[in-house]
């Protein structure tokens, strides 16, 4: 029999329903080898451990993907948004630890998911701290907005003393950013898809720290994880505008971005977004078609493992 493994996680505890039972465990090294013996008893009995689900609680699960990753257990890490979507679908409204472990469960044997893959060291550091670099600069933005109210001349003073300490620490972690991508694979990937116009330093940082998934899927699966995917709203006779939704939020922000500056120094990119817009299209929507026209030869680069080449036709 295959057994499916819902795994609510928290701090503490992990709740885990697989064969009509809950059982919870520590989240430490001691709890996982006791999930570990409880699936090898599992696997004596002849079972099959098909999928082990767990959602992403910012990094309370870590401990639970890698140990699972590295005993060669197929494990998957849900975005929380999905479970709770599933658990309205089956009309389960109560949460508590052991319904969500129930429904996580339900969820890896019906949705249509893959295993996630273990990554290099090198990468998960690099996402680590791209994502200290985010809120540090959103820190400096809060910051910044603030010199322009009507403040004490105190208050001011420690805005102001506060951003120079934030812009010193987004240095150190570029800093550390840079270090880390001396990797000589990660180096590799960099250069790869710094070929393509209008992909920067960080922008490629980020697609190799929150997308490694380019190049091993195709572009419209590539597009919903971002969220650029458009999303039709029809019912009857009514014809609703297509909306993007959801996604990879600092992925998305970076290609909006690579986007804006491929319209001005990437000809075909140009090309392609003034002819939208000549159509009728509105600039935001034509600049998201800019976006997913960057997925299909970003994906396109890394499947082929050789730089972007400007003789290189598009369609």
């Amino acid at each position: 029999m295959k057994l499916f493994i819902g795994v609510d996680v928290s701090k503490e505890v992990l709740d885990i329903h697989y064969n009509g039972n809950t059982v919870n465990v520590t989240n430490n090294q001691k709890g996982l080898t006791r999930l570990h013996t409880l699936l090898k008893k599992e696997v004596i009995k002849g079972n099959e451990i098909a999928m082990i689900v767990c959602e992403a609680t910012g990094g309370y699960e870590n401990k639970l993907v890698e140990f699972m990753m590295l005993n060669q257990l197929p494990i998957h890490r849900a975005h929380a948004n999905k479970i709770r979507a599933y658990a309205k679908y089956l009309g389960k409204l109560a949460k508590t630890d052991k319904i969500d472990a129930y429904i996580i469960a339900s969820y890896a044997q019906n949705a249509d998911i893959e295993a996630d893959k273990p990554r290099m060291e090198e990468e998960k550091i690099l996402a680590g701290l791209l994502k200290r670099r985010e809120q540090l600069k959103a820190d400096k933005a809060r910051e910044l907005n603030r010199l322009d109210k009507d403040l004490s001349g105190t208050v001011i003073k420690s805005a102001k003393s506060h951003i120079k300490w934030l812009e010193k620490e987004i240095a150190n972690i570029d800093k550390e950013i840079k270090k880390t991508l001396e990797n000589k694979e990660l180096n590799a990937k960099m250069e790869l898809l710094k070929s393509i116009p209008s992909i920067g330093d960080v922008t490629a940082s980020i697609l190799i720290a929150f997308l490694p998934e380019l190049g091993k899927s195709d572009e419209k699966r590539l597009a919903a994880l971002i969220g650029v995917a458009p999303f039709a709203k029809e019912s009857g006779k009514y014809k609703g505008t297509r909306r993007i939704m959801g996604g990879r939020d600092i992925v998305r922000k970076a290609l909006y971005m690579a986007a804006l500056s491929s319209v001005r120094h990437y000809k075909e990119m140009r090309e392609f977004y003034l002819r939208l817009t000549g159509k009728g299209k509105k600039c935001k929507v034509a600049l998201i078609a800019v976006v997913r026209k960057l997925i299909k030869v970003l994906s396109s680069v890394m499947d082929r493992q050789t730089p972007w080449q400007e003789v290189c036709p598009m369609k």
